[in-house]
């Protein structure tokens, strides 16, 4: 009952649609069902001990052949789910048991192989025919598994008598079948909501992309005879919001959300995905640095200002799908976990196995990759309108490859870096070692990555080019070299 309790508190305070409070996990009528579930198997004679030994128990055909006593399987359809529960009796002695059965296990097989026996004999009476049973008889295992257990083929020489024929009963079980359509239609429901969510936070998100790339073009100079007075929203060389928003985005990739890139994580979390707690814990983290950091006055434009509450809400709102589906999943598997108390079935392995054959591997309806495919589009549409400062270093000295030289291998380089290597006659790229250094000239000079750099990375381009002046007036006038200004009298 606690954890009941606490599931109906989660959903309903949890902020969430109407819709998505009425699809979620139905679990109080779940737990209902339970109920006539163990009366269901209890008027059979089968408690849970009874299950689990008749599960377990094997016996051998004249063949040799391992033949199980009783199976449980699942059917799943388009729109539904049923289940089969199969015992397989022997017509000509009884039943064959094991001697580790209980007297109940005893009990319930030979009451069904009387059933049968009965059943058969009144067929064949009936048709005043004389047909062996097991002529058309088989065991049938998962899916592939078909084990022929006719005897009409053994050797001739056999006694007839000394054959054993097994026949297969399908027990009728109306309360499982209830309790697993209901939550096969209550995921997929689910599922449908999640599908309906992923399509609307994608066409946000490529909406925000369009916002934030208003917001983050390049500096524009404007002409010094202009006035700076411009129009609302009109961009000059003291509006852009380009380097206020790749600190943004820097500390977002940092915070790392909804995955996380780490090794250790990676191999306890599913690949890195991270749980609606630590989204939660990280997503805090990520709103503290931007204050911190004053980066929200840092805006010259009340857009900018806009956007990165739009882009605030969007994460929350991912977030909240996470939570929300976290919760239903925690509610399937304490269900199925109650079910397989009750039955010994094994429910909450062969359930996602039996789903996973019919949804192509997908294991789990509640499981999907929402949080995965919207953090590829927010990655693409959303931080990539800004490009980064480290998609753009020098290998060899970590600053910006200014000016930019391409070597003949493709590999990218700043001038000063490729010039120090020939200096040295290091002829191998450090990156791909090929022997492509000393052919690099002015040729080699990336005009066009050089302007992308300049227009993108303004300041950090006069920094290094002030750096590269400095190193180089050193190497010609020595250790105490000082710029100086030019003065034109």
């Amino acid at each position: 009952m606690k954890f009941a309790r606490e599931f109906k508190a989660a959903i309903q305070s949890g902020d969430y649609p109407e819709e998505w409070c009425q699809a979620a996990i139905p679990y109080p009528t779940l737990k209902k069902c339970l109920n006539k579930i163990r009366a269901e198997f209890q008027d059979m004679g089968l408690d849970a001990d009874t299950l689990r030994q008749l599960l377990a128990a094997q016996a051998v055909s004249s063949h040799g052949d391992q033949i199980p006593l009783a199976k449980y399987k699942f059917d799943v359809g388009k729109s539904d789910v049923r289940t089969h529960f199969t015992i397989f009796v022997d017509l000509e002695d009884g039943v064959v048991v094991d001697a580790s059965l209980s007297p109940a296990s005893r009990a319930f097989l030979q009451k069904q192989a009387d059933m049968r026996r009965s059943s058969v004999s009144s067929a064949e009476a009936s048709a005043d025919v004389s047909a062996d049973v097991s002529t058309d008889v088989s065991v049938i295992g998962d899916d592939d598994d078909v084990m022929d257990l006719d005897e009409s083929d053994t050797n001739a020489t056999e006694p007839r008598e000394r054959q054993k024929s097994f026949q297969r009963v399908e027990v009728t079980l109306t309360a499982d079948s209830e309790f697993f359509g209901l939550i096969y239609r209550d995921m997929a429901e689910l599922e449908r909501i999640g599908q309906a969510e992923q399509a609307s936070i994608t066409d946000d998100v490529v909406a925000l992309g369009k916002e934030v790339e208003a917001v983050a073009r390049p500096e524009l100079k404007r002409p010094f005879w202009k006035s700076n007075k411009h129009k609302e929203g009109e961009l000059s060389k003291f509006d852009s919001d380009l380097s206020t928003w790749r600190e943004v985005f820097e500390l977002y990739l940092d915070a790392q959300i909804f995955f996380s890139t780490r090794e250790c994580d990676r191999n306890r979390n599913h690949g890195g995905a991270r749980s609606s707690v630590l989204a939660a814990r990280q997503l805090d983290w990520f709103q503290d640095q931007v204050r911190r950091r004053n980066l929200l006055q840092t805006f010259h434009l009340p857009a900018s200002r806009a956007a990165y509450k739009n882009f605030l809400q969007l994460n929350k709102r991912l977030y909240l799908n996470m939570r929300f589906r976290e919760l239903n999943q925690k509610a399937q598997i304490k269900i199925l976990k109650k079910f397989d108390k009750v039955t010994a079935l094994g429910v909450s392995t062969t359930f996602p196995v039996a789903l996973s054959r019919h949804h192509d591997g997908t294991t789990d309806l509640l499981v999907d990759g929402l949080a995965r495919d919207v953090c590829a589009r927010i990655a693409q549409d959303v931080v990539a309108v800004v490009p980064r400062l480290e998609d753009y270093t020098c290998p060899v000295c970590l600053g910006l490859a200014w000016l930019p030289v391409r070597l003949s291998c493709k590999h990218v380089f700043c001038v000063r870096c490729v010039i120090k290597m020939q200096r040295d006659n290091n002829k191998h790229c450090p990156l791909c070692r090929g022997e492509v250094v000393m052919e690099a000239d002015l040729d080699n000079l990336d005009q066009d990555l050089e302007r992308f750099l300049k227009l993108y990375f303004r300041q950090e381009a006069k920094e290094k080019q002030k750096s590269n002046e400095l190193e180089r007036g050193v190497e010609l006038f020595g250790e105490d070299y000082k710029p100086t200004s030019c003065a034109v009298m």
